[in-house]
């Protein structure tokens, strides 16, 4: 099984690619989306912060990544960008004697900071099947309208990916959740889910 890791050169093409987009829609504001234009799960959005610098904006949202030991992160202040992986457990609902999908979920977040203003953005979530399983099945990145690849296209996969969709999306909205407290007030706790709860 090929292992999908956060140094795969997938997730620095990514990042690069997605550093590149956000620069350039930066200047306008989004709302917080459940799909990008090309089906993937993602999740984004603008928030001005008034009265506060990217200096602070960028410290907290440091403190904001240290309270997950177990995200691998990059920090440019230079260019206001605060990037990182993380995971979410998955728990397949469905038994199938012939294969599993337990495992979990990598992604990426990413912030641009300036004075005054922030923008996140969580995507490329992509499903890896636990390998020390019997008959680990990965399902790939996670999709809007179901499972991609035409030979994964079974019913009980399509009923994973439609659970994985609920499972990602309570983890990544208490990560938003803990984002926005920490980046709007300093004093607030930084709480960061991996596992939903």
């Amino acid at each position: 099984m090929k292992a999908y890791t956060f140094f795969h050169p997938n997730f620095c093409r990514n990042l690069v690619g997605l550093f590149l987009f956000l620069c350039g829609s930066f200047s306008w504001a989004q709302s917080l989306q459940m799909a990008q234009s090309n089906g993937l799960v993602a999740y984004s959005e603008t928030i001005e912060v008034p009265g506060v610098s990217k200096a602070q904006l960028i410290e907290r949202a440091q403190n904001w990544l240290n309270s997950n030991k177990n995200t691998i992160s990059f920090i440019s202040e230079e260019m206001g960008m605060v990037s990182m992986g993380s995971e979410v457990p998955f728990t397949s609902e469905y038994t199938n004697k012939k294969a599993s999908t337990d495992g979990r979920v990598v992604y990426v977040a990413t912030l641009l900071i300036k004075d005054g203003i922030f923008m996140y953005e969580f995507n490329n979530f992509y499903h890896e099947a636990n390998p020390k399983l019997s008959h680990p099945v990965d399902l790939g990145f996670v999709t809007v309208s179901g499972v991609e690849n035409k030979e994964l296209n079974k019913e009980w996969k399509q009923k994973d990916m439609e659970s994985m969709r609920k499972q990602v999306d309570v983890s990544i909205q208490k990560n938003i959740d803990a984002l926005k407290k920490a980046l709007l007030n300093e004093n607030l706790s930084f709480n960061f889910s991996v596992n939903g709860n």
